[in-house]
């Protein structure tokens, strides 16, 4: 069964993959990811698009955005 995760889980997700959760919070998900495969779907998936993401080329903004008063 596929399960489609909840915001919630993607934000546990991305919170855990940058180590920005308590230890008790990710003692919790580990748990779960143990025994949840569409948890543990769902941090392959997160990763992997990280992964992409980190790995293209970083271009600066042509100008600068920010508006005077």
């Amino acid at each position: 069964m596929n399960k489609e995760l909840t915001p919630r889980e993607i934000e546990q997700i991305s919170a855990y993959l940058d180590g920005e959760i308590s230890q008790k919070e990710k003692a919790r998900l580990e748990a779960r990811l143990r025994v949840e495969p569409d948890l543990r779907r769902g941090l392959h998936e997160l990763g992997e698009t990280r992964s992409m993401l980190r790995s293209l080329p970083r271009k600066r903004a042509p100008r600068n955005f920010t508006l005077t008063p």
